[in-house]
Order: C-alpha cells, then structure tokens, then sequence
C-alpha cells in the first residue's frame, strides 16, 4: 500500500511539472527589417508648443536600436504592438546586446528598455503634455549600466522611480504579469533572474496589456548597438497543472479497481 501510494504521487508530481513547463515565443527577431507592427506615441512632452523630437526604431545587423536626428525637448515615448498582449504568468523579455567595446548599447542621451502598459497610450495634447498612465518599464541608463524601473497607475501621474544603479552584469530585461493587475520587473545574467522591482499593481486591462518599448529621450543620439529577440515565456497556471494531476489521479485510481 505503501510502496503504491509513493508511486501515485511520484506520477502526479511528474504530471504537474509537465504540465507547468513554459513555452517561449519570440515575438520579434529583427531579422526582417520590418517595423511596421509599432506605434509610437509621445506620452510626455516637456515642451509641446515649439514641436516634438525626430526619433523612430531602426534595425542594425538583425538588432533593434532607437535613433534621435532632432532634438527639442525631453520627451518619453511608449512604442506599442497592437496585435500581442500579456498574459497572467507571461514574462515580456529583451535581450541586451553588447557593443563594439564589450560595454552593453550605450545609451549617451537615450534611456531604453521594456515597456507593458494598460492600453494604448494616449499622446500628450495641448496643455496636457503629461498624458502617461497605467504602465511600467524597465530600462537602461547611462551606458548601460544603470537599470531604472517607473510605473503610473490611475491618478499617480507623479510616477515612481526606482534606481538600481551598478548592475555590471546582465543580458536581459523582463517585466513578468504576475496577476491580473500586478507586475514585477528586473534582469537575468547568464539564465539568474533578479527581481528588482517587487510586485506592484497596475490597473490594466483583464484581456492582457499592450507591449513594446519605452524610450526617455534627452537628446539627439543615436546608439551605439542594440537590442534582439523581443520574447514572451509563458508558464502554464497552476490550475493547469492541477488539472493534469486530477486527471493521473482518476486513472490510478481506476486501475487500482
């Protein structure tokens, strides 16, 4: 009797992780040339009235990088898909592509990086240049090795910025959806994930929030190397696997009649 029951549930343990394997989708490798699924909406403009900046996306070598030939004033960018959205338990991922010297993209006057937000932004309008809400990112500053991370939800259009300054080492930024309005953000080294935004609350839309870039653009610049493999690591929820494991348990079961 004993020996039986260790079986079963060595079997369900077996059939739950199976059950909780993730499966990685790559969403964007660059390779194409083709930017034609992101939309770019200024979501802050320190200075409306005398005009915005001229920056876009761009592809280098199968690698994304974000380019400013005109600068006017300080402006923050969300640049979106439409067609994919973030489910519960899906992790959002960008790689981090070394540059010519070994350094990470360096950013000069350019702050880049990961962005999930509620919906699709709303641009600044005309004496209401601030116009972000419902989002967090994570992205690079000052060459690279500094990570910040920001979100906006509802009214909070004051925003919240954590510093994670001197993180030498990393190759990834993720933001993952951890519920259906909580979010948490950080890097991987080498396959290590760190957590370096803990779990926050983002009111976002229950069928999945819009994904793409953020950019913080403080001057004409163009960066040094890029970013690659825009991909979502989905992981299977737990009622799945207990799913699974109800169903081996059945079929023990009627065996054992």
């Amino acid at each position: 009797m004993r020996k039986n029951t260790l079986t079963n549930i060595l079997l369900l343990s077996g059939l739950a992780t199976l059950g909780a394997q993730a499966t990685t989708t790559i969403i964007d490798d660059f390779e194409s040339g083709d930017l034609s699924p992101y939309t770019t909406t200024v979501i802050l403009d320190t200075d409306f009235a005398s005009g915005a900046n001229t920056s876009a996306l761009a592809i280098d070598g199968g690698e994304i990088t974000f380019n400013t030939t005109a600068f006017d004033s300080i402006e923050q960018l969300a640049i979106t898909r439409s067609d994919v959205t973030l489910g519960i338990g899906d992790e959002l991922q960008l790689d981090v592509v070394r540059g010519v010297n070994g350094d990470r993209a360096l950013r000069g006057n350019q702050d880049f990086g990961l962005y999930v937000g509620g919906s699709v932004p709303t641009a600044a309008a005309t004496g209401a240049n601030d116009a972000r809400a419902n989002f967090i990112t994570v992205f690079q500053r000052n060459n690279g090795g500094d990570i910040q991370t920001a979100l906006f939800n509802d009214d909070n259009t004051g925003g919240n910025t954590n510093d994670f300054g001197g993180n030498a080492s990393y190759d990834t930024l993720f933001i993952a959806r951890t519920g259906v309005d909580t979010y948490e953000a950080g890097i991987y080294d080498a396959g290590v994930r760190t957590v370096l935004r803990n779990e926050v609350t983002i009111t976002t839309d229950v069928a999945g929030p819009t994904i793409g870039f953020y950019a913080d653009v403080r001057g004409a610049d163009i960066l040094e190397s890029g970013y690659d493999n825009l991909t979502i690591v989905s992981v299977p929820e737990p009622s799945s696997a207990a799913l699974l494991g109800l169903g081996g348990l059945a079929l023990i079961l009627r065996r054992r009649k």
